[in-house]
């Protein structure tokens, strides 16, 4: 069974449900769904050769959403949102992260 073919619709899934999550703020459940989608983007998405980039992209995403997510306060939801991304990114972060550190310890 291929399972690549289902990260990417892992992705917009959580993309999707980190905009829709974000009209519940403060649920602890929320933090664990777009965690469980982050850990399954990570292992099945995320390719030997994109594991840079990613890695690139998602510290990049950690630090800026933050940083918007405080100057944006005054907009409803929007931190939120920007919130849930990066709790979304940082576990497929980790993920790939470990990977990268199993290949490299490997070789």
């Amino acid at each position: 069974m291929d399972f690549g073919k289902y990260g990417p619709w892992a992705f917009y899934v959580a993309l999707v449900a980190a905009l829709v999550l974000a009209f519940f703020p403060g649920q602890t459940w929320v933090t664990y769904v777009l965690a469980v989608l982050g850990l399954i983007v990570g292992l099945l998405n995320i390719s030997k050769k994109e594991t840079q980039p990613f890695l690139l992209a998602a510290l990049a995403w950690m630090v800026a959403g933050g940083f918007l997510s405080a100057v944006f306060a005054f907009v409803p939801f929007l931190p939120e949102f920007l919130n849930n991304v990066v709790t979304f990114v940082g576990p497929a972060a980790a993920v790939v992260a470990l990977v990268a550190l199993y290949h490299i310890s490997k070789d």
